[in-house]
């Protein structure tokens, strides 16, 4: 287990971008699967349609028109790239492909697979990309993108799942369709401890910042940040979801006050 989640409480369920704990505690989750999970956990119009397909009976390892919808997805959110893979998990992933470098936290090499976030500054990185589905998560697949025009027969041969191919064309259809265009709230626009690009943000911390104890007080004061400090944290997408006034006064407060340097 990643040792960020040792901060957190057993979490009994997630809506929108909340995570609430057994004794009714909430969590803003500004981690979101590394943006993922920019729809919330609780997608109703991603929900309606898997509701939908269900109560076909479709939930099985079976093809279905929905693989074709996700490839027209991926070449009009990813102009000049093919499908190249489609994965239940990272580590099957891993095992093909080797682990993706993630720019944020290490160099990345031309040529080698590079994990690939919504509205991040290596949003059109060059290169073979991995990502997980996005607006679904782990409820979707792990796609690798290649560079180029796709040669293959449309009715090439990848790994069948018709819950997984419709979810994931329904997260990437919203996100097609989502406006990345926003201005964070004024009282944190122009914070010195944050470093913002669209949706997105960073914590500038000092060198040698302990990064579990940085944790630890966001998880106190209720917000859930990226298991890595050096990953972008996401700003919750719908207007309805929304920070709460005493939210947004907590977190300026953990900024202003920085409990992790007791």
């Amino acid at each position: 287990m990643n040792k960020v989640y040792e901060e957190l409480p057993p979490i009994r369920r997630a809506r929108d971008f909340r995570l609430y704990d057994h004794k009714g505690q909430r969590f803003v989750d500004f981690w979101q699967e590394d943006g993922s999970l920019f729809l919330g956990h609780r997608p109703e119009s991603v929900l309606k349609q898997i509701k939908n397909e269900l109560s076909k009976g479709l939930l099985g390892p079976l093809p279905s028109i929905w693989q074709r919808k996700l490839r027209q997805m991926l070449r009009l959110y990813f102009p000049g790239y093919h499908l190249a893979g489609l994965f239940a998990d990272r580590e099957t992933l891993v095992k093909d492909w080797g682990m993706p470098t993630d720019p944020f936290v290490e160099a990345t090499i031309p040529g080698t697979l590079t994990l690939w976030r919504p509205w991040t500054q290596n949003e059109k990185t060059r290169g073979p990309m991995a990502l997980l589905a996005p607006g679904v998560g782990r409820l979707g697949w792990w796609i690798v993108l290649e560079e180029g025009a796709d040669t293959s027969n449309p009715q090439s041969s990848f790994a069948q799942d018709s819950f997984r191919d419709l979810v994931t064309a329904q997260g990437l259809a919203l996100l097609a369709h989502s406006q990345p265009q926003w201005e964070p709230p004024l009282v944190l626009a122009q914070h010195p401890l944050l470093h913002w690009i669209g949706r997105s943000w960073f914590l500038r911390l000092p060198e040698g910042a302990n990064d579990s104890a940085v944790h630890r007080a966001f998880v106190r004061n209720g917000f859930y940040l990226p298991p890595s400090l050096k990953s972008p944290g996401f700003w919750p997408l719908q207007p309805a979801a929304q920070l709460s006034q005493g939210e947004l006064s907590a977190f300026v407060k953990l900024l202003e006050e920085q409990p992790w340097k007791i």
